[in-house]
């Protein structure tokens, strides 16, 4: 898309500052299902 100058549209989510952050809590908020079933912990 770079390459030959097309224009690109970013998803409404991707437009905020802090869209690292909201990744980081996705994952954690997973951590407690992925240690049971997963591990069985």
């Amino acid at each position: 898309m770079r390459d030959n100058l097309e224009p690109t549209v970013l998803a409404p989510d991707y437009t905020d500052t802090n869209v690292s952050v909201k990744v980081v809590k996705i994952i954690q908020s997973y951590a407690k299902i992925i240690d049971k079933v997963v591990w069985g912990k």
